[in-house]
């Protein structure tokens, strides 16, 4: 609809509608005329006003088919003022159109048309992992269904560049900086499915604020977008806590465990080697979140393993329980008593959150072999491909 109207506008602006009214009118007074110039002739082919309009639009349009044909001389005459006038506003109102559609698709690859995808993936900023979060979304998500929009200060041909090593991928492209709402607002935020914030090393500020752009932008697309899964990555571990502070759903730290890797690839060669295996977008073993099959629900994590063992090649190694917050709405009834409504009362005079919680993500590795599978429960596995 938003599009629409965008559209609706520009033709306006370009005078769409009042060339195509002078269009619309050269036809009724052409076959107007026509018709009355004609219609006395004895052996004229136009013995109607509809005669008369079919001759005008086929003729206005160029086609010609010659079926219908003036025979008297004011006729012809009045014929061929209709098709020099016609082809005149025929070709403006063609060049308005083209026109429109040609300065949206420059300004959308300049980034700097609105976006009205819906259910998308915005990439706010860009640095030397960009590639491979992309590669590890087409990992993810199937090419067909991945729709990503970048958002960033790069120039057209870094974009031009990402977008050629990812043909099968749509990729659309907002440009401007991403703690800005109006930016946002171009990436349709609050219809994203997911935003991921990256380190930004893109712009002109450099790499010594990015985390606090990465803050600013995280805290704007919350407030414009508090449903929006959020995914931000900071180069200092320290300002983890500004993140959780406005319930970002996930915040990775650049390099917060190279002094582990590095400790268990001195005291235990190959560990490091494995972790990146496991991580990396090359062939071979990954690390893969699989469903449960609802028929092994209230069942044991052993059956869970010994059938992704067999059906699959997977090894199951860790639950994933998505726990649900506990606010205060689960403990408020449906009618509000007296006492509901006291406390509701105070909480929003004190402006405070009735919601104040975020759903998260429970781990338990290598969990016992009696563990009882649940309805929210999911399996980390390792495998070549994920587990359909």
């Amino acid at each position: 609809m938003r599009l629409c109207e965008e559209i609706w506008h520009e033709l306006k602006r370009g005078h769409f509608f009042i060339i195509l009214i002078f269009l619309i009118a050269t036809i009724i007074l052409s076959s107007t005329s026509l018709f009355m110039l004609e219609s006395k002739q004895q052996d004229t082919t136009i013995r109607s006003f509809w005669d008369a309009l079919w001759w005008a639009v086929v003729s206005l349009t160029t086609v010609g088919y010659g079926d219908t044909i003036p025979k008297s001389g004011p006729g012809r005459l009045a014929g061929m003022i209709t098709i020099v006038v016609g082809i005149g506003l025929i070709s403006l109102l063609t060049a308005t159109i083209s026109s429109v559609f040609v300065g949206r698709r420059i300004m959308e690859d300049r980034g700097l048309e609105s976006v009205h995808t819906r259910d998308h993936i915005v990439i706010c900023g860009w640095n030397q992992h960009g590639e491979e979060v992309i590669q590890g979304l087409i990992r993810e998500v199937s090419k067909a269904e991945l729709k990503i929009v970048l958002v960033n200060e790069l120039s057209m041909e870094d974009i031009n560049n990402i977008k050629a090593q990812f043909p099968n991928v749509q990729i659309r492209f907002v440009h401007g900086d991403f703690t800005r709402e109006g930016i946002l607002r171009n990436a349709n935020i609050e219809a994203a499915q997911t935003a991921i914030i990256l380190a930004d090393c893109s712009s002109i500020r450099g790499a010594e604020k990015a985390d606090e752009r990465t803050v600013l932008g995280t805290l704007t697309i919350k407030s414009m977008a508090p449903k929006v899964r959020t995914c931000a990555e900071l180069l200092d571990i320290e300002n983890r806590t500004h993140l959780q502070r406005i319930n970002v759903d996930e915040v990775i730290v650049r390099g917060e465990n190279n002094g582990a890797m590095l400790a268990g690839a001195s005291l235990s060669p190959g560990i490091s080697r494995l972790m990146n295996m496991l991580v990396s977008y090359r062939e071979g073993e990954k690390l893969w979140k699989a469903p449960i099959p609802k028929r092994f629900l209230g069942r044991t994590f052993a059956e869970i393993f010994d059938y992704f063992r067999k059906e699959h090649r997977a090894m199951a190694i860790a639950v994933i329980t998505d726990e649900k917050a506990f606010n205060l709405n689960d403990i408020l009834s449906n009618d509000l008593s007296a006492i509901d409504r006291f406390i509701k009362k105070k909480f929003e005079e004190a402006e405070k959150e009735l919601l104040p919680e975020k759903d998260e993500a429970k781990v338990i590795l290598n969990p016992q072999e009696d563990y009882v599978l649940k309805e929210n429960d999911s399996v980390a596995v390792i495998a070549q491909s994920k587990p359909a």
